[in-house]
């Protein structure tokens, strides 16, 4: 028995509200099914339909497998409680918000809902009776707050309320919580309200509707489908226009089945619904149905008969705006059955570049030659390669002569051509389809060339769609491809003593390998038997026929520029070989081809073909990796299941353990399936054999670390980490990296972090080694948020912490606290206030510290009058006193300022104000006596 012994397909049934029960979250019992039935049956739980579940496999053990599934839905039909209700729409949605989480994802009970007509829901329930009977009460209590009453009104004014919001609106208004289904075909208002709201609201809609019907009136015409569809053409503008001018409301009703139409006494239309039973029932009639318990799902929609070709077009409003509405639209529909329909061929590869809404040109034609009129793709069976244009007459013969002249436009630069291929020649020319489109694409690009798909049964053609001239092309040299194929010739080749061992081993490999490099054309038959004294069968064009036999030559000749080797190796090896002989070789001019089918216990042959020299290289390379493949072994070790996740998590920017061991013994490492019985994992090493004994000492050294591990927990506020927030994991890493130990929050953070309820305390798990957990103790105990005020003049905060500075982002995104600049406060302050968890807030008082002594800038306010002594004769004094005092000393323009600056060390820059002031208040004391020289006085 196995998979291709009678292979079926079976689609169950299941009742919707077995379905639960039969799958369950984790599968369980229909993998118990499955596996009693036998290994030859596969079940899909991806439901194809809402109520199957479809089995594959033998059909034997399909059929035992049905039976068991059947069986299991029979037992719980015997065993489980089950209800069944019709709920409108509102009282099945508000039922299914209020059902808590809880119950529905129980696995003791099934609640299934299922839409039948007119908003009507089957609600099925099943389980045990206790929480079958907790469901009814939740159900209950949602009916008591969604009570449904039914009110009756004409047609005409459910059609014009059921269009309207402020109805409803109005009802949200005034009471809150209340929902209306409003069914013009039964001629009714359903209500959803809390019951002892119920009486004022059919009050307040009893008195809505006398209102509306005192004063508004109703009209109609019967209009000709064809005529609605140019009416309700560009979303209904053109009704939607008459409406804003008339203030009418204006309805296309197509369901004139449900309706009895004929005239009153004014000869205006009368409306009334054809009698028929109501499918509307209150809620004390739902209770009174609901005790039956029907097990039968609802029926779908019964099939509509025959459709009138007529609409009516329903006009409600005060009598002058209906007056004007009828009026106006009874023009618009002379108008419309004026338009005559004009279909003209056009191929339907060219639609979309006709009829493109978003082309400027195709807008441009309408609005210039057809701004009534409209063009449409043809959807009869009949039509489809057609377009058709409806307007009025002179518009349709001016656009159908554009149309014309676009269309033979178009041909030239998508012109279709399609050949037919026979069937003598459609295997090869698929097989050759690759080499045939690269030998197309020197000729030149085309928009699209489709083959026949080998499977189909449809007309075998080639289509190309392109530039004319281009496709004319392709057709040729298409064409003459076919017609060699259809002169092809047999020929029969010796097999030669040097290929019977390769086409014993690898046949099928051989004659795929050398067939694109002969041309692809072709097809080359083995005999039953392989021996030199058989023969090859090559069927082909001439030409492809004389490539082949100059490639098999050359595989026969030993000093040739093609040859062949086959490799034998066990099966085992060769999934390692598929992944290894591809990265040795790298060369596009040889092909190495493995068996598909391989058993890992028997000898497969691997085909090496191509470029000689490739050969030679691919066959070193692959003789190699086996040989190493032979001295590989595997060994496993046990970890226990705790310890899976120490060996595979990452730590900070460091890969996982099984990474960094296997990268430093050039090993593979495998965490094979849980054993249950141990609570343990199957870790696999695979490699050379002495690799593979240091990696396994490496995984028992880690192993013997992470039992000498012990776990703490610390306790941390909530505030806390949700000051911490988005960093928290970062936090984490960087703190497992630092200290090596493993940490882990408790659950409640995340819940906390997202519904924004933070209270209590988060709960951090610590492992490692005794000394590693007790320092991350005492690390983890400074997570306290903490807020300093440090001492800082305004003028250095501005210099170096100012918002988006690279200092002040060092702050905020590297050290990670807040950062309050008192130079913005208003009054400006000469602190900051830096505010984070305590170890950050140091790191952060520290940096600034540093900053400040190592970047540092004082100001001084100076007279201009003394920026000349200042500077020197050529720069002489100030350069002085900069080396004199190891600062930097920037002065302004005399106009751009009265403020000097000093930068360098806190103490360098400090001396040098003290020694600035000084100069100054020396300059400022100087006494400066003018004296006047006479000109006239010559000097020697």
């Amino acid at each position: 028995m196995a998979w291709n012994t009678d292979p079926v397909k079976l689609a169950l049934d299941i009742p919707n509200i077995y379905q639960k029960f039969i799958r369950r979250q984790d599968s369980s019992m229909i993998n118990n099914i499955i596996d009693s039935a036998g290994k030859y049956v596969a079940v899909e739980l991806e439901k194809p339909t809402r109520d199957k579940i479809l089995l594959t496999g033998n059909s034997q053990c399909v059929q035992k497998a049905r039976t068991l599934i059947m069986a299991e839905c029979d037992r719980l039909g015997n065993v489980l409680t089950k209800k069944t209700l019709d709920l409108a729409k509102s009282q099945y949605l508000a039922f299914m918000e209020n059902v808590s989480e809880k119950i529905y994802n129980c696995k003791n009970v099934s609640i299934v809902g299922t839409k039948g007509k007119n908003n009507q829901y089957l609600l099925e329930i099943a389980g045990e009776s206790l929480i079958v009977e907790e469901v009814l009460k939740c159900l209950e209590t949602t009916l008591h707050e969604n009570r449904a009453t039914c009110v009756k009104y004409p047609y005409w004014i459910c059609k014009y309320l059921s269009g309207s919001e402020d109805f409803e609106n109005s009802l949200v208004d005034c009471f809150g919580n209340v929902q209306c289904e409003i069914n013009p075909y039964e001629e009714a208002i359903t209500v959803f309200c809390h019951h002892s709201i119920t009486d004022a609201v059919l009050t307040k809609i009893r008195s809505f509707v006398e209102d509306f019907e005192s004063q508004w009136l109703y009209d109609g015409l019967l209009v000709s489908d064809t005529v609605v569809r140019d009416l309700k053409d560009k979303n209904s503008e053109k009704l939607q226009r008459i409406e804003k001018e008339t203030g009418a409301g204006i309805f296309i009703e197509n369901q004139l089945d449900n309706l009895s139409i004929g005239e009153s006494d004014s000869k205006s239309l009368k409306l009334s619904v054809k009698s028929k039973p109501s499918n509307i029932t209150t809620h004390e009639e739902t209770q009174s149905e609901t005790s039956a318990c029907s097990t039968n799902p609802i029926k779908a929609e019964e099939s509509e008969p025959e459709k009138s070709n007529k609409s009516l077009c329903l006009i409600v409003g005060l009598q002058t705006q209906v007056e004007a509405a009828k009026r106006t639209v009874s023009e618009l529909i002379s108008f419309y059955d004026s338009f005559i329909t004009l279909s003209m061929k056009v191929q339907t590869h060219l639609h979309r570049y006709l009829l493109d809404d978003k082309d400027k040109t195709h807008q441009d034609i309408i609005n210039s030659y057809g701004p009534n009129s409209k063009i449409v793709p043809g959807k009869e069976p009949n039509n489809l390669d057609a377009v058709d244009i409806r307007g009025p007459e002179a518009e349709v013969k001016v656009l159908a002569e554009v149309i014309s002249k676009k269309i033979e436009t178009l041909d030239q630069i998508h012109h279709l051509q399609e050949i037919e291929i026979p069937e003598m020649a459609l295997e090869l020319i698929l097989k050759g389809k690759d080499v045939l489109c690269s030998v197309l694409r020197k000729i030149g690009e085309v928009d699209n060339i489709q083959f026949p798909s080998p499977s189909s049964n449809n007309q075998k053609v080639i289509s190309i769609v392109g530039r004319k001239e281009i496709v004319l092309q392709h057709v040729q040299c298409i064409t003459g491809h076919v017609n060699a194929i259809v002169n092809s010739v047999t020929r029969k080749v010796p097999i030669h003593e040097s290929l019977v061992n390769v086409l014993k081993h690898c046949g099928e490999a051989f004659v795929n390998a050398i067939t694109p490099d002969a041309g692809t054309f072709v097809n080359i038959y083995l005999p039953t038997r392989i021996n030199k004294k058989e023969h090859l069968t090559i069927f082909g064009p001439l030409q492809y026929m004389d490539q082949t036999i100059a490639l098999l030559k050359k595989l026969t000749a030993k000093k040739g520029d093609y040859s062949c080797e086959v490799i034998s190796v066990l099966g085992v090896h060769v999934p390692k070989l598929k992944k290894q002989s591809f990265i040795a070789t790298k060369s596009d001019d040889v092909k190495i081809i493995f068996s598909s089918n391989f058993k890992k216990d028997e000898e497969e042959h691997i085909l090496v073909i191509g470029h000689s020299d490739s050969v030679v290289q691919a066959t070193k390379s692959i003789t190699e990796a086996v040989t190493y493949l032979q001295n590989c072994l595997q060994k496993t070790i046990m970890i226990k299941a705790d310890m899976k996740g120490d060996f595979l998590k990452k730590s900070g920017d460091c890969d996982s353990l099984v990474v960094q061991i296997s990268r430093k013994h050039n090993v593979s490492i495998h965490i094979d399936e849980k054993l249950q019985e141990n609570n343990c994992y199957k870790m696999k090493v695979y490699g050379c054999k002495k690799e593979v004994d240091e990696a396994i000492q490496d995984i028992k050294n880690m192993i013997s670390t992470f039992q000498e591990r012990i776990e703490a927990k610390v306790n941390i506020s909530m505030p806390t980490i949700s000051y911490v927030g988005r960093n928290l994991r970062q936090l984490l890493r960087e703190t497992e990296a630092k200290l090596n130990v493993a940490l882990s929050v408790s659950r409640n953070v995340f819940d906390a972090l997202k519904t924004g309820k933070l209270e209590g305390n988060c709960e951090i798990t610590i492992k490692g080694k005794h000394s590693d957990v007790a320092a991350a103790k005492d690390v983890l105990k400074e997570w306290k948020i903490e807020s300093v005020h440090h001492p800082l003049p305004n003028c250095v905060q501005r210099y170096h912490f100012s918002h988006q500075t690279p200092k002040f982002n060092h702050l905020v995104h590297r050290i990670r606290v807040d950062v309050d600049l008192g130079c913005q406060r208003n009054p400006s302050a000469d602190c900051i206030i830096i505010t984070g968890l305590k170890p950050a807030v140091d790191r952060a008082v520290k940096y600034i510290e540093d900053v400040c002594e190592s970047d540092f800038k004082v100001q001084l306010q100076v007279n201009p009058k003394y920026y000349t002594r200042l500077i020197g004769r050529g720069g002489s004094f100030i350069k002085d006193f900069e080396l004199a005092n190891n600062v930097v000393v920037v002065i302004p323009k005399p106009n751009q300022g009265d403020v000097v600056s000093i930068f360098g060390s806190k103490n360098n820059c400090i001396s040098a104000l003290e020694n600035l002031k000084v100069l100054v208040s020396f300059w400022e004391t100087t006494v400066a006596k003018e004296i006047e020289i006479n000109s006239s006085i010559g000097f020697k």
